[in-house]
């Protein structure tokens, strides 16, 4: 009777799952595989009966240790017939051994102990034993340019082993380091050439590595169990680590588990590890065995999270137990729904668990009730299954003897799981799936490479694209409209980029797939971004870098953005592109030294950038420049003036300036120190009054001198400065003047009685280097005489002159100074000569002599002014003068010394007012008939004022005084004025305009000589002012 035993291992193929093992009968055992649906049935379009067993040697066992599927679905095995091993290669179905695999599918390997096997590149077989790796091509031919002339030797005992896709290979050994073992690590190149060898893991005990599997993210997992230092089997555990960068350094993930290890503990350890292997999300599941709190030894499959800690939804805590089949679970195999098929090592019995780790009622036999178990499915020991999809199971395992579908324990069971799901394949790679980063387009139809095993219709029933970039919608026809979104704007032109989305088809039957959809994205150039830059700065700064692509972009990875051109135009300041082609230099260029401290200004100017793939962009750059206060500019200033003026008002500041427009300059300060004119600075704070001040006379015509004067001008901000004004004073002819100009006979009290008058004189000329003549104008009428230059010292400014007049009266001598440069100065004084009469300005002059003198007026028939004058008691000259009443003004005698007569009117009516001063002696004084001053003077005197209102002052001496008609002011006395003829002038205007007052103050204090006066008012209103003594009559 055959015996089945648990199954060892399980695989996957491109079908279903297959299964490989051994049965055994009467003493010996045969190879067997055999492929079951997903629903637990067998596959009966597996070699017609959904069995293939062959007995190699039929004097021993023959044991399949180890099966695989290759990229072409043949299926692969390691076969030990007593001590040899065998590859043995089947077509998909396994209907027959593959003729291309060294001619009858069979290959007898050499005398060594091979119990592993592994899919390399291009569907070559590796297989190895604990120290030794030997690699078969495709044909079944062993690759000597493998390794070492065709072998690979380790000097270390390999537990366990992984090839990634790239055919690189990884070796995990045991290694003792004197206390317990640590795992070490070396990696082989696809040609067998050792890469690296890690370091040595201590994880701190004994670690013991039952398997070995690669994931896709250059991570290393190794299972097996931890005994701590020290103790035995007894405290044995689960252990799982993972290496990562395991394609560099290799090196512990200290971020997996705790401290890079995830542990499983039994309360009574002798715990091991059977298999492990990753489901779809990436999780690690490991199945083996333990003792509970009982003491009991059970099966368990835990299952850990991608960070190595217990899945909390799988099982209790992250740990399954699967029903009792057998011994221990041998062989692992998580599908592609993540649901976990477990052999045993006794009975050949399989359970599946689904992915929360309750048993899967649904994979069952024909046994009732269904309880999620293939019982004796034939295999006595199943080495591995593989999953060749559809819902195929594949499995392996040793007959004994003839294997038939009668001779199993089991039959065929048909569920409700016979509708196979549809197949979905991924989509890339093809014009259908390609646009540019800027095209929406509609792609293929993604059901094209899809398919169905049960040949149902098949369709779209949802998509997922919360990961993709792009926007995505699904048409009703299996293809996908598909916008970019600007999501790829950063690829350079010519470069791809991918986008993925995924979506699901059924069957209508129930049964769903999935695939992934990959859309390769062309990059377009898109032209760069410039945005606007500014920049701030001093107007006196000399020159600033601004940096314009720091904040410039473009979305294309790789361009690098620089300044291709400068645009200038109505900038103010200079613009220079630095060589680094991203920043310019700036400078204000004294452009905006106008700004005020405080004041801002600004200047711009555009650039362009390119991407150096024909993409530009253009900005502009403002520069904000912030004014300081600049110092003023004070210009010299240069003045003309005469010496003699006028002043001269010169603004200082029209020539100056400052920079800063708004400021306005006013004068600080004005040195003078040197400066002989005086200057003022006017109340407007920007000019100045210069005004020579007489300091500069002695200059003559045609010199000039100058002076300097310094001032500061201020901004009125603090700064200043400070320039010169040049003073040029030109010379102008200075008018001399007689300072001192003496008559020998210029008082009426020493009038010259011969006629010879001398006069002196000083006279000054400021213009140093003149020469000067002097003339007289003697007043007589005689030429005007030139003084001789003997008589006129010139070094001194001296002169004296002479003259003889030819008749009395009194003169007025007109002396000239000329300097011979356009300048003259006049002096005149007076000439008294005794003896004679002279008309002058409208004025009738007598002046008598020191004797006895008569004078009378008269009119003649013409009614023209007739003067006789007897001067000297006759003695001459005797003088008759005849004048034009219409020509005088006035007539005034000084009558000198002697008893003078002098009668005002000796026939006719003369209205001609008359001014008669008596001098000396006892003297007869009669008015006319207008209105007369007549003072007696010294002496006894008759004074008779007649028809007028007349002023008669009898002074000094016993005076007999009438006043006549009319209204009269007679004096007595004498008064202080009485001999100044201003000064009666005045006083007799005052009398005539009725001021009796103003009349009196005119004439002075009036002084009574107590002499005996006689005064006599006569007709008219008349004032008499008399003394003691003095007789007074109205």
């Amino acid at each position: 009777m055959q015996q089945t035993q648990l199954a060892r291992a399980l695989a996957a193929d491109a079908g279903g799952f297959l299964f490989g093992g051994y049965v055994s009968g009467s003493g010996t055992f045969d190879m067997a595989i055999g492929r079951f649906t997903a629903d637990g049935v067998y596959d009966t379009s597996f070699d017609t009966s959904g069995w293939n067993s062959v007995d190699f040697q039929a004097s021993s066992s023959d044991s399949l240790l180890d099966i695989q599927t290759d990229s072409a679905g043949r299926i692969v095995g390691l076969v030990q017939s007593g001590s040899t091993r065998r590859l043995v290669r089947y077509d998909e179905d396994g209907q027959s051994l593959d003729a291309n695999f060294d001619s009858d599918g069979v290959i007898e390997l050499d005398a060594r102990n091979y119990d592993r096997m592994k899919i390399h590149t291009d569907d070559a077989i590796l297989v190895s034993e604990g120290r030794t790796v030997v690699r078969y091509l495709p044909d079944g031919v062993q690759d000597t340019s493998f390794g070492d002339n065709g072998r690979l030797d380790n000097t270390d005992f390999v537990s366990a082993w992984d090839v990634d896709s790239d055919g690189t290979i990884y070796l995990i050994a045991g290694i003792w380091n004197g206390t317990d073992t640590d795992v070490r690590i070396r990696r082989y190149a696809p040609d067998g050439t050792l890469e690296a060898t890690f370091a040595d893991i201590d994880l701190g005990g004994q670690e013991n590595i039952t398997t070995a599997f690669l994931d896709e993210n250059d991570g290393l997992f190794i299972a097996g169990n931890a005994i701590p230092t020290g103790a035995n089997f007894t405290a044995s555990k689960w252990m799982v680590f993972r290496m990562k960068d395991i394609g560099s350094n290799g090196t512990l993930d200290s971020s997996f588990g705790t401290n890079g290890a995830a542990y499983v503990e039994f309360p009574n350890g002798n715990a091991g590890v059977l298999d492990a292997g990753l489901d779809s999300q990436g999780r690690i599941v490991i199945s083996g065995y333990g003792r509970n709190a009982n003491n009991q030894s059970e099966s368990a499959v835990a299952r850990f999270n991608s960070n190595g800690i217990l899945d909390g939804t799988f099982g209790t805590a992250g740990i399954a137990q699967p029903p009792a089949v057998g011994v221990y679970p041998n062989a692992l195999l998580v599908d592609d729904r993540d649901r976990i098929l477990l052999s045993s090592q006794g009975g050949g019995n399989v359970v599946r668990l689904n992915s929360n780790g309750d048993v899967d009622t649904s994979f069952d036999d024909y046994d009732s009730p269904a309880d999620g178990i293939l019982w004796n499915i034939g295999p006595s020991l199943i080495v591995r299954i593989v999953n060749q999809g559809n819902g195929r199971l594949l499995f392996g395992g040793q007959t004994f003897g003839s294997l038939t579908q009668n001779d199993l324990m089991i039959t065929r069971y048909v569920t409700e799981e016979d509708n196979l799901p549809p197949v979905a394949q991924d989509d890339h790679d093809n014009a259908s799936f390609t646009t540019d980063q800027d095209s929406p387009f509609t792609t293929g139809s993604v059901l094209s490479n899809d398919s169905d095993p049960d040949g149902d219709s098949i369709t779209v029933v949802s998509y997922d694209a919360n990961d993709t970039l792009g926007i995505v919608t699904s048409n009703a026809n299996g293809t996908f409209n598909y916008d970019p979104n600007g999501q790829f704007d950063s690829l350079p032109a010519g470069e791809f980029a991918s986008d993925t989305f995924a979506y699901t088809i059924t069957d209508g039957n129930g049964e769903f797939d999935s695939a992934d959809v990959t859309v390769s994205v062309i990059g377009r150039n898109d032209n760069p971004y410039a945005n606007d830059d500014d920049a701030s700065l001093f107007e006196d700064t000399i020159s600033v870098a601004v940096d314009l692509t720091s904040n410039d972009t473009d979305v294309d990875i790789g361009d690098d953005v620089q300044i291709e051109s400068v645009d200038i135009s109505g900038t103010l300041g200079t613009v220079v592109l630095n060589p680094d082609g991203d920043s310019i230099s700036y400078s204000p260029n004294e452009q905006f030294d106008y700004l005020s401290a405080n004041d801002v200004a600004t200047d711009s100017f555009t650039y362009t950038i390119t991407d150096g793939n024909g993409g530009t962009a253009t900005a502009t750059v403002t520069l904000s420049i912030h004014g300081k206060n600049s110092a003023p500019n004070a210009n010299d200033d240069l003045l003309d003036v005469s010496e003699d003026g006028p002043s001269v008002n010169l603004n200082l500041t029209a020539n100056d300036s400052d920079p800063d427009l708004t400021d306005s300059l006013t004068i600080e300060y004005v040195e003078t120190t040197f400066t002989l004119g005086t200057v003022t600075l006017n109340p407007d704070g920007v000019s100045i009054n210069y005004d020579p001040n007489g300091q500069f006379e002695w200059l003559a015509v045609g010199e000039s001198t100058s002076g300097v004067l310094t001032y500061t001008a201020t901004d009125g901000n603090g700064l200043y400065d400070t320039a010169t004004v040049t003073i040029n004073i030109n010379g102008q002819n200075d008018n001399p003047t007689v300072t001192q100009l003496v008559s020998s006979n210029d008082d009426l009290n020493n009038g010259s009685p011969d006629g010879n008058v001398l006069i002196e004189g000083m006279f000054q000329d400021l213009d140093l280097t003149d020469m000067h003549s002097v003339t007289v104008d003697w007043g007589d009428g005689s030429a005007i005489e030139t003084i001789a230059a003997a008589d006129i010292n010139q070094a001194d400014d001296w002169f004296a002159a002479e003259h003889d007049y030819a008749t009395g009266g009194i003169f007025t001598i007109t002396v000239t100074i000329d300097d011979f440069e356009g300048g003259v100065g006049t002096a005149t004084t007076t000439a008294v000569v005794q003896g004679g009469m002279n008309f002058m300005d409208g004025t009738l002059y007598v002046v008598g002599t020191d004797g006895r003198d008569h004078i009378n007026l008269s009119l003649d028939a013409n009614g023209q002014l007739n003067i006789d004058a007897q001067f000297n008691q006759g003695a001459g000259p005797n003088l008759t003068q005849t004048y034009s009443l219409s020509s005088l003004e006035r007539i005034v005698a000084y009558l000198m010394g002697g008893d003078d007569h002098f009668n005002g009117e000796a026939g006719g009516a003369i209205t001609i007012s008359q001014t008669v001063f008596g001098g000396f002696g006892n003297d007869h004084i009669h008015g006319g008939s207008g209105s007369d001053f007549l003072n007696g003077g010294e002496g006894n005197d008759n004074i008779f004022g007649r028809d007028g209102n007349d002023v008669l002052i009898g002074a000094q001496g016993s005076d007999n005084i009438k006043g006549g008609d009319h209204d009269d002011l007679l004096i007595a006395g004498a008064t202080a004025n009485q001999d100044d003829l201003a000064a009666v002038d005045a006083a007799l205007a005052s009398w005539l305009n009725g001021d009796v007052a103003a009349a009196l103050l005119g004439l002075g204090t009036i002084t009574d000589d107590d002499a005996g006066d006689d005064l006599k008012g006569q007709k008219g209103q008349d004032y008499l002012f008399g003394g003691q003594g003095d007789k007074v009559k109205d």
